[in-house]
């Protein structure tokens, strides 16, 4: 998604990650990614998480859909580095509204799964076909 992060923004959206670590974990996840333009902010307890009904088990971690996604990413030059946060909580992607409104939900299955960008899209262009 950062790469389409300017193509968001020219939509209206704010673009924001929650994780689940502390603050020095979303500093460095920042600078890693190369980010600091988009907020990172921690949710250590996972409330964020249990309210939108994002997935948290080892299974969502250990299972072969998850071990196809780390392979595919590891061959794009994606690398695992030391864990930090809780492993097993599956993250996910929420288009919300200003006054609360969902317009899109996705919840990650597995670790590696993320939302199709296209219908990202297509929640933020309700009327208009996806990029």
């Amino acid at each position: 998604m950062r790469p389409r992060i300017p193509e968001l923004r020219a939509l209206g959206a704010d673009v924001v990650v929650v994780g689940n670590g502390w603050a020095a974990v979303a500093r460095a996840f920042q600078e890693r990614l190369e980010i600091n333009d988009v907020p990172v902010v921690c949710d250590a307890k996972r409330d964020a998480y249990r309210l939108a009904g994002f997935r948290r088990s080892v299974w969502s971690v250990f299972n072969p859909v998850a071990g196809w996604f780390y392979v595919r990413a590891w061959f794009r030059g994606h690398r695992q580095g030391r864990m930090q946060g809780d492993a097993w909580q599956q993250g996910g992607t929420l288009v919300i509204q200003p006054g609360g409104a969902i317009l899109y939900r996705f919840a990650a299955r597995f670790a590696g799964d993320h939302a199709p960008l296209n219908a990202v899209f297509r929640a933020l262009r309700p009327n208009r076909e996806a990029v």
